[in-house]
């Protein structure tokens, strides 16, 4: 049991730390720490104290509960109007907001939006897709599953939108993870993870940081147990050089960045996957960890501490990493269908 100290020192922007999982979990939860801290049972100098900020945090845990563990937007048209005349339809299975304009999900794509201003930011993404390089065949062939394959560009009103396709066993990140009561079990984001630390090695290869990595721009297929970087490319900077754009996300992990003279390299994107890691089982800091009984503690520590210098250097720790939380490598089905993720609400 967390004595008070630990409890108090809990700030609201960490309630999900203490009140991890769905709205079950949540009121499950609670309930022991109110039964153990309520005044009436509880004789500690600050049991009241700490009474109070228990329910203050259930009540911020509950409300971003619900919007973490809902479905997203409802099934809907998407209409862009044109630049020049007509305008382009699509059946919508969801709808997110991203950095710079929605995310949207459709029966076979993932489509970009780039509102007026940032046009750069979209013809980087378009320009960064169709230039990836390989040291070799056997790379390419091992690689190319994992890559985004733009479809299209349209330029509308208003905005830039860019098109992938969207393989029929893939869902959003984001949306896996809502589907899953808003927290994915840490035995299947660890072969997210894996998935991650392969993909930052490739762009470690390609002397690139991606600089968006997060659960709006990663698809990932839970049949294959593989991911696809589908977005976020337009932030792509060679290492080295300073990023011309970067979302407040990642200047909000990575706050370096925000000073004038800093440069990209490759524990930027190292950084971005912890921190996907720990928002897809339900925290946003290494604190909240240490309350989730079902973490191991080799993982813990692997996600707390900060990453190595380079990805092949991350990858090796995170290998022995998964050693010691799981045990020796095994594939863990995960049931969970693309069709029922994204079924008409």
């Amino acid at each position: 049991m967390m004595d008070a100290v630990e409890i108090l020192s809990i700030g609201e922007g960490e309630a999900l730390s203490l009140f991890p999982g769905p709205k079950s979990s949540i009121k499950k939860r609670f309930r022991e720490l109110a039964q153990a801290w309520h005044p009436d049972v509880n004789r500690h100098p600050k049991a009241l104290e700490v009474f109070a900020h228990i329910s203050r945090l259930h009540d911020i845990a509950t409300g971003r509960a619900k919007t973490s563990a809902t479905a997203p937007r409802p099934a809907a048209a998407k209409t862009w109007k044109l630049m020049d005349t007509g305008e382009i339809a699509v059946r919508a299975k969801a709808v997110h907001k991203g950095p710079l304009g929605d995310v949207i999900v459709t029966s076979g794509t993932v489509a970009y939006e780039t509102v007026t201003g940032f046009e750069d930011v979209a013809d980087a993404e378009e320009a960064a897709v169709g230039s990836f390089r390989y040291a070799s065949d056997a790379m390419k062939k091992a690689m190319e599953h994992f890559l985004p394959r733009f479809k299209r560009r349209i330029d509308a009103v208003g905005m830039r939108v860019n098109v992938f396709h969207r393989p029929a066993d893939t869902v959003l990140l984001t949306d896996l993870a809502r589907h899953m009561g808003g927290r994915v079990p840490p035995k299947h984001v660890a072969w997210i993870v894996s998935s991650l630390e392969n993909m930052a090695c490739y762009l470690n290869y390609l002397g690139v940081c991606h600089g968006a990595i997060s659960a709006e721009n990663v698809l990932v297929s839970p049949a294959m147990h593989s991911i696809i970087l589908v977005g976020g490319w337009g932030y792509a900077t060679p290492f080295g050089k300073r990023p011309k754009a970067l979302p407040e996300r990642t200047l909000s992990l990575v706050p370096r960045l925000a000073v004038a003279g800093e440069t990209a390299d490759p524990k930027v994107d190292l950084a971005l996957i912890r921190a996907t890691a720990m928002e897809l089982l339900g925290t946003s800091g290494g604190g909240g960890l240490t309350l989730m009984k079902d973490v191991p503690d080799a993982l813990r520590m692997w996600l707390s501490l900060p990453p190595g210098e380079n990805a092949v250097e991350d990858y090796q720790s995170w290998e022995r990493c998964l050693v010691e939380s799981f045990g020796p490598r095994k594939f863990v089905k995960l049931e969970v269908n693309p069709a029922d993720v994204y079924a008409a609400k």
